[in-house]
């Protein structure tokens, strides 16, 4: 099963409708979480419709009035049932046709803001209670040590520490990229 996340900022032109579809069916991905998308509701469905029919969609417009979290998958190769909308993640029971497997798989948007991300790091914990196979990806807003930066923005020691404490007490392991530029 291939899943992948991509922080497309903003999926409104056209040549990124393209690029995105592309992505799919080159890499012939199974589930792609799409984060900060800047599609607003009244125009989510066109472009959904123009360039991603084959395929399904679950989105966080309930709980986000941006849709910030948009999982695209391929209804011919998995089953998918979300379990959990927040406004920064969505928690997805996964069946995978071709092994009969189920996985858990969280895409995460997190905010920009250290305080609302602490509500992240506390709905991840409760989450993580129970889980034996479970799969956290995309843009937490947030890196594990100030070596991972890129950008101008300051980091707060505290805001790393906060997400190095989640990733330890959810059991996650981080999964460090080997070449390609989208991971």
């Amino acid at each position: 099963m291939i899943i992948s996340s991509w922080n497309i900022r903003g999926l409104n032109d056209p040549l990124k409708q393209v690029e995105v579809k592309f992505f799919l069916r080159k890499y012939k991905v199974d589930v792609l979480g799409l984060l900060e998308t800047r599609v607003r509701e009244h125009k989510a469905a066109a472009i959904f419709k123009k360039s991603f029919s084959s395929y399904k969609v679950i989105n966080n417009y309930s709980h986000h009035c941006n849709g910030r979290i948009w999982v695209i998958y391929n209804p011919r190769t998995v089953t998918i049932s979300s379990t959990l909308m927040h406004d920064q993640l969505i928690l997805l029971e996964v069946l995978y046709h071709a092994t009969n497997s189920i996985v858990s798989i969280t895409i995460v948007y997190g905010s920009n803001s250290a305080l609302s991300r602490s509500s992240l790091w506390n709905v991840l914990r409760d989450l993580s209670v129970g889980q034996d196979s479970w799969l956290v990806l995309g843009d937490f807003n947030i890196v594990k040590d100030f070596g991972e930066r890129l950008g101008p923005n300051p980091l707060l020691l505290n805001d790393v520490l906060a997400f190095n404490q989640c990733i330890l007490d959810c059991a996650l392991e981080d999964v460090h990229s080997t070449s390609c530029v989208h991971t």
